[in-house]
């Protein structure tokens, strides 16, 4: 009857089976998508020591869809002393190199590591660049790493400029290109430094008239100049560009001012970084000009000003004395009759008034113009002191130290202040210092303990709760100082104080999970990254079960973290069951309830392990081992049990093993036996599979499966023809073991004509770069082999001039490491355009006029070279604009050089000469003729470049006079020079040339210029050329005063008596006109004069009246 029962549970169990297997197929027979691969977001990283970088994994799957992996997947490093690796993040231990791999569902993706020195500091030779336009300077760079070596890294920097308009960089050498700043930055080992750089940078603009007054169509000529930072002065009038707020009024043209319509205008000039204005009043009928319209006076200082109205039909007359003369501060200056006289320090406006118009002059009494403060920037440590340079740079010129006398003030005196001169760093900050003097200002930027970055040297910190980290804080200065550790100082904050908290630096675990930790020093901030009860990985003890019901089983729960130490969590995780009805698991302890399948699962910080439990009433398979790790060649026996629901110390649990029926997944890894022995055949894995009454359990060997490869080296650099260095391949296994497999695995070079291998022993023949793979155990380990690859291309030159015809040869040279290898043979050489130089193995032909570029190419990098064809860098004319008359004939001189550094020959017969407009003046080898009245461009060609030559024939703008007016004596005699302004600015002396006219003969005569006063009055002298005129006003004897040596006289009838007259002129000189002056009497019958005689003719009263130079004296005569 016992057999009978036993026969009908075996049924009933064979039928269970059945049924599962057809829901199984019902249940999972839709196709799945299987992982393909695993795509790191970079399979090369190089860091600096300390260092860390975050890699991402992504799994592409059968369907080609995607997933991140990267908090799912198992990181490993296959030296931990070099790199580790905790949820894709790898932090840099050691100098060497690694390889770091990610493992998801038994796909493995890798990545290789380089850890370098850290760069602890990267300094600079230059501070800063003021540069002219062409010029060029070296900065320097000195890398100091953390072992405190030093190493000159100019030409391995990374170098860029904000504005290569400015200025461009090459290894550290600048070029000035344009006008302006730019930033030069250099960067290095995760360091970075700036150099701010200036071109043609000027400190102020000047025009020499801040204010200009014309007439409508008449012109007016200004200078501009600039002040460079060195205080070299430029005229800039021609370079700057400049601009009018109403073209129609003025505009600024070939150098000149020119009133077009009535009005205001103003003109801006704009040079550089600077900008300067000019007003313009432009009247159709008449207006007022002064000699200076702004003045610099010391205190008692005189100065007598000349006040011109010209009128719109020509001519101008001196009017100081008639106008209307006004200060705005007599205190400070004062005015008489065009006068001016500085009596204290300050500024006033002195303003002249004439028949309805007005002008005035700024006049300044002891006050600087300029302040000049250097240096503009400091970078100081609290507690240290810098001497300031203040300079006042007055309008004559003149300058003055007055950094003992000049005022300072401080924004921030908590960081930063100044007294004398002297600059006092307190405490970290920033200040603005503003130096004044003389109503001018000046400021300057101190930087107290500022640094440029923070960095830490605890980027990741692991904890468990309620344990505690130090978090360590450097701060990093622009001026390349020491780094300072500012742990205590600086502020730090939490992201997430549910996971951690932080006070002072000091880190407290509050539960588990990931938080950011900021810490932020003078508005510097750098994060680290904290870890809580986050384990690399979590893993059963089993991760498969099979329980009797009411049965129970105990199993361990096993963390990693990221430096491979482990604990015991199964009391800490967090455990869940799929169905709680069939199993679950208390404090380790699982416990089968119900027939069924239920899952459990694990979860510890971000990781999770999984365990399958099957629950049957009437029996379960057990094998003694689940797992097995085999040697090839190697044997495991596996004791098969069947436990029944009725097993019990009186009815045991029967070994099975020799009744189950074995089957290997994959006989070519691994066979058994029918009676549970297992043979390891060859490297992978397998999947053992024991079935019995109905029951099966499953075995998974691995037979010499590696968990990781590690390979001897990560990369090599070799030469060509190298063929003994050996590289080394070491498995390490699931049970921690380690073993030699170089001359087991399988070796390939994905370019065998660069590297071949065998048995991990490399061999090369040419250069290029080859992946060496080591395959064994499912795993793959490589190294990266390059072969005379150079780390840089050089030339002597990368500028190639040539003849047309003419051949010229590129030197080509690849920085290798063994050396330096002349390259220009094997390189790649291809010219831009065929049409103009053509090019094989380096060398140049030149085939037309032009230029173009020729790049080499070698080992994977180019090097580009410019070609100038039968061109020239510099060509230039001796004149670039010439004033003739017609007839007149001029030779220009043309020179050319290749560039800058060679001697300039002249190139007159070989340059192409060519004029705009012939019939005005025509040219022929550099010869100009003048032919008619006009203006032409003359064009000189050479070498791909050109210069013009401005010709103008009689073409005058006008015509100035040496003297605006003239004040003589009768008798004397004065030279004038009449000069010739023609409209390019350039000037000629025409006084022998020109037309001269006096208004009245009378008073003054004129001959080619020299002047002759005849006498008393007012007369003007006329120039005229080439249809331009100019006049100047003529004064003859204009006397101050007149006065007699007596002024009553009493005579005896026929008595004579002789009077001296005598004149006193503008110019303060005396002179005796007795005889000069006009003598009338009131009564001649009582007494005549004459030449100053008086003759007594008879009794009685006449007055006795001498005339002169305007000016009239009464002498009282009695006749007794």
């Amino acid at each position: 009857m016992k057999s009978t029962k036993r026969t009908n549970r075996w049924i009933s169990l064979m039928l269970a089976v059945v049924l599962s297997v057809v829901f199984a197929t019902s249940a999972y027979g839709a196709s799945t998508a299987t992982l393909s691969k695993i795509i790191l977001s970079t399979n090369e990283v190089t860091l600096s020591l300390g260092d860390s970088y975050s890699l991402t994994a992504t799994g592409l799957y059968s369907d080609n869809s995607t997933e991140n992996l990267t908090v799912y997947s198992t990181w490993s490093s296959s030296d931990t002393k070099v790199a580790t690796i905790y949820n894709g993040t790898i932090t840099a231990k050691a100098v060497g190199t690694a390889t770091v791999s990610a493992t998801y569902n038994n796909v493995t993706q890798t990545a290789q590591v380089t850890v370098t020195k850290k760069v602890k500091a990267l300094t600079k030779d230059k501070q800063s660049l003021d540069l002219r336009k062409g010029a060029e300077a070296t900065i320097n760079l000195t890398a100091t790493y953390s072992d405190n070596m030093t190493a000159d890294v100019t030409a391995d920097a990374d170098w860029s400029s904000t504005n290569d308009n400015v200025a461009t960089v090459v290894n550290g050498k600048v070029k000035a290109i344009g006008a302006g700043t730019a930033t030069i930055t250099a960067t290095y080992g995760g360091k970075t430094v700036t150099v701010d750089t200036k071109v043609e940078v000027i400190s102020r603009l000047e025009a020499d008239h801040s204010k200009v007054s014309i007439l409508l169509n008449k012109s007016a000529e200004v200078k501009l100049t600039a002040t460079y930072s060195d205080g070299e002065p430029a005229d800039v009038t021609s370079s700057a560009v400049w601009t009018s707020s109403d073209e129609d009024v003025a505009d600024f043209v070939n150098g000149e001012i020119h009133g077009y319509g009535p009005g205001t205008a103003t003109l801006t000039a704009t040079y550089g970084t600077k900008s300067t204005t000019i007003t313009v009043d432009v009247d159709k009928t008449s207006i007022l000009t002064v000699d200076d319209d702004s003045l610099y006076l010391n205190v008692n200082d005189m100065k007598k000003l000349t006040l011109t109205a010209m009128l719109a039909e020509g001519g101008s007359s001196v009017v100081t004395g008639s106008a209307e003369w006004k200060s705005s501060d007599s205190s400070i200056a004062s005015v008489d009759e065009g006068e001016i006289t500085a009596h204290k320090s300050g500024s006033a406006i002195i303003s002249a008034t004439y028949n309805g118009k007005s002008v005035s002059i700024t006049v300044d009494v002891e006050v600087a113009k300029y302040l000049d403060v250097t240096p503009s920037k400091l970078t100081l440590s609290a507690g240290a002191t810098s001497d300031l340079t203040v300079k006042a740079i007055y309008a004559d010129g003149s300058t003055s130290n007055v950094a003992g006398t000049a005022s300072y003030t401080s924004d921030n005196e908590n960081a930063a202040f100044a007294v004398k001169g002297k600059v006092t760093a307190t405490k970290t900050g920033t200040a603005v210092i503003t130096v004044s003097y003389g109503g001018k200002t000046a400021n300057v930027t101190v930087y107290v303990d500022v640094p440029s970055s923070l960095t830490t040297t605890t980027p990741q910190i692991f904890l468990e709760p309620n344990e505690q980290a130090t978090a360590q804080v450097n701060a990093n200065y622009g001026d390349n100082a020491s780094d300072k550790v500012v742990t205590g100082s600086a502020t730090w904050k939490s992201g997430d104080e549910a996971v951690a908290t932080v006070d002072g630096g000091v880190v407290t675990a509050v539960a588990a999970g990931t938080a950011t930790i900021t810490a932020t020093y003078n508005g510097k901030s750098v994060s680290m990254t904290v870890y809580v009860s986050t384990a690399k990985r979590i893993d059963a003890s089993a991760t498969q079960v099979s329980l009797l019901l009411k049965k129970t089983k105990s199993i361990k729960l096993m963390a990693t973290y990221a430096d491979n130490s482990e604990k015991d969590i199964t009391n800490i995780a967090s455990w869940t069951s799929s169905n709680e009805d069939v199993a679950d698991i208390l404090n380790g302890v699982i416990t089968g309830y119900k027939d069924g399948t239920a899952t459990l699962t694990a979860t510890y910080g971000s990781k999770t392990a999984k365990i399958t439990v099957d629950v049957d009433a009437t029996s379960v398979l057990n094998a003694s081992s689940t797992d097995v790790f085999l040697q090839a060649g190697d044997t495991k026996s596996i004791t098969l049990t069947a436990e029944l629901a009725d097993s019990s110390a009186e009815n045991p649990t029967p070994d099975v093993t020799s009744s189950a029926t074995w089957k290997s997944s994959n006989e070519s890894v691994a066979t058994v036996s029918g009676n549970g022995v297992i043979t390891a055949v060859a490297s992978g894995t397998a999947t053992i599979t024991a079935t019995y009454g109905g029951k099966s359990v499953k075995i998974s060997v691995d037979v010499e499966t590696a968990r990781y490869l590690e390979i001897s080296d990560d990369e090599l650099t070799l030469s060509a023809g190298d063929v003994d260095r050996q590289v080394y391949l070491t498995a390490t296994y699931s049970t921690g073991q380690t073993a030699k497999i170089t001359d087991k695995a399988t070796w390939s070079s994905s370019d065998e004509d660069v590297a071949y291998v065998k048995n991990g022993l490399i061999s090369t023949y040419k250069m290029g770069k080859a992946v060496i793979s080591g395959t064994y155990g499912g795993k793959t380990a490589k190294v990266t082999v390059y072969v005379d690859i150079p780390s840089k291309l050089t030339t002597d030159s990368k500028t190639i001039r040539v003849d047309v015809d003419g051949e010229a040869t590129a030197e080509l040279t690849a920085v290798i490491s063994s050396g330096d290898k002349d390259v220009r043979t094997e390189a790649e050489w291809t010219s831009a355009s065929e049409k103009i130089a053509t090019v094989k193995d380096g060398v140049i032909t030149g085939v037309a006029e032009g230029s173009t570029t020729v790049k080499a190419e070698y080992g994977g990098l180019s090097l580009t070279y410019t070609v100038k064809v039968g061109l020239a860098d510099v060509v230039e004319a001796d004149t670039r604009a010439l004033n003739l008359s017609v007839g007149d004939k001029q030779q220009i001189t043309l020179t050319a050089a290749v560039d800058e550094d060679s001697d300039p020959v002249n190139v007159n017969d070989k340059a192409t000469w060519k004029s705009s407009k012939p019939s005005v003046a025509d040219v022929k080898k550099g010869l100009v003729t003048a032919y008619a009245k006009g203006t032409a461009t003359i064009t000189a060609t050479y070498g791909g470049q050109s210069v013009t030559i401005t010709v103008g024939v009689d073409q005058i703008s006008r015509i100035e006079l040496s003297e605006a007016n003239l004040s003589m004596k009768s008798g004397g005699t004065t030279k004038l020079t009449a000069t010739a302004i023609f409209s390019n600015g350039m000037e000629k002396d025409v006084t022998d040339l020109s037309e001269w006219k006096s208004s009245s003969v009378k008073v003054a005569t004129v001959k080619d210029g020299k002047v002759t006063a005849v006498a008393y009055g007012k007369t003007s002298i006329t120039v005229k050329y080439a249809g331009k005129t100019a006049k100047v006003a003529v004064d003859v004897d204009t006397l101050k005063y007149l006065e007699t040596d007596y002024v009553n006289v009493t005579m005896a009838q026929g008595s004579t008596f002789q009077l001296k007259a005598t004149a006193t002129y503008a110019d303060q000189s005396e002179a005796d006109v007795s005889k000069a002056g006009l003598w009338t009497t009131s009564k001649a019958a009582v007494a005549t004069a004459k030449d100053g005689l008086i003759k007594a003719n008879g009794k009685g009263k006449a007055t006795i009246t001498v005339s002169f130079g305007g000016k009239k004296v009464k002498v009282n005569v009695v006749v007794k």
